[in-house]
């Protein structure tokens, strides 16, 4: 443990007893260890109690997670002050996926000062109920993140209102990453995300909006936001029902996204014969810089778009072209972390 500095056991499931065990290590190495990961260990109030006095010990810890697990509010005041105490260092606490109540979630991501200092905060995963961000309270918690940099809100529901609201907390942070995955976003929501990435186009680096039924007329309106953001070096818009049509658009923005590294595009259909084809193309060809290109598999893409772009990457070092099909695995109701998102290449 001194030398590895981390103590991750996700997945193992932890008996009253064994949480004994972890307590009185934690205790006795919390000088040295400061990535702790307890994901989906089944660990219930019973066996935090036995945890409660290691996690007291520490005062450098960097990196906290104890999502999917049945944690209810007995112990919510504990887990913040173990937040607090360590809120010079913290990069990064989660407790998504428990049986915290809205007020508990509350209080362990801010009511009580605690997230002043993080610099990532994920609340999110799949089938997200918590009520947490729907009734408002995340409004009021997330302007006191004053150095959140990275926020991942992956799989909860927003109404246009809602999400408007979201849009003003974030005004005052300055987010280098910002994940908006699967949140049901459409072209209601788009004036607010517009606003959102006007807010954050000097730092932002990392978007996805993977997962989100937008649609290439979303795209549209959101490209003067998109040409705002000349920092973005990573984007997915994976699974967002672009068309042909949309690339016209990503044609027009790739010039002015210089940092531009990735561009991850799966799970859309480019089969449809359009000039904008030939646009894209091009615009791929002009990218001096290396770059990364993910398109549909082939059958979703339109030959003549296929060719071009193999063509183009086979006298191209710096491009790396892929087609890719994404491949879901769902994982137990019990761990609420983002779906795994694995890569596979076609033929």
């Amino acid at each position: 443990l001194k030398m590895a500095a981390a103590l991750i056991l996700d997945g193992f499931q932890l008996t009253t007893a064994d949480c004994y065990v972890i307590g009185l290590v934690l205790k006795h190495h919390h000088d040295v260890l400061w990535h702790i990961e307890l994901q989906g260990c089944g660990l219930d109030d019973a066996g935090y109690e036995q945890l409660s006095p290691g996690l007291a010990a520490f005062r450098n810890l960097v990196w906290l997670d104890l999502s999917g697990n049945d944690l209810s509010d007995r112990h919510v005041n504990e887990i913040a002050a173990v937040v607090r105490d360590n809120r010079a260092t913290l990069a990064m606490t989660s407790t998504v996926g428990n049986r915290l109540s809205s007020p508990g979630t509350a209080i362990v991501h801010g009511d009580t000062g605690v997230c002043r200092q993080l610099a990532m905060l994920m609340m999110g995963g799949p089938d997200c109920t918590d009520p947490f961000v729907n009734i408002g309270t995340l409004h009021a918690v997330l302007p006191r993140c004053s150095r959140l940099r990275h926020l991942y809100l992956d799989g909860y529901v927003l109404d246009s209102v809602s999400f408007q609201q979201l849009g003003a907390s974030l005004s005052n942070l300055a987010l280098e990453s910002l994940f908006l995955q699967d949140m049901k976003l459409t072209a209601e929501h788009v004036q607010a995300l517009s606003g959102i990435l006007l807010r954050q186009c000097r730092t932002l680096r990392r978007l996805s909006m993977a997962e989100n039924p937008m649609g290439s007329a979303a795209l549209v309106e959101l490209a003067d936001a998109f040409q705002a953001c000349s920092s973005l070096q990573n984007i997915c818009l994976s699974d967002t029902q672009l068309t042909s049509e949309s690339l016209a658009t990503l044609a027009s923005l790739l010039p002015s996204l210089s940092q531009l590294k990735m561009l991850s595009l799966p799970e859309n259909d480019f089969r449809e014969a359009d000039k904008a084809l030939a646009a894209f193309a091009d615009a791929v060809r002009r990218r001096k810089s290396a770059f990364h290109l993910e398109m549909p598999v082939r059958r979703l893409v339109h030959p003549g778009l296929d060719a071009t772009l193999d063509a183009i990457a086979s006298t191209t070092p710096s491009l790396r072209l892929r087609y890719v099909r994404r491949i879901r695995q769902r994982r137990d109701k019990q761990d609420s972390r983002p779906e795994h998102e694995a890569y596979e290449e076609s033929s």
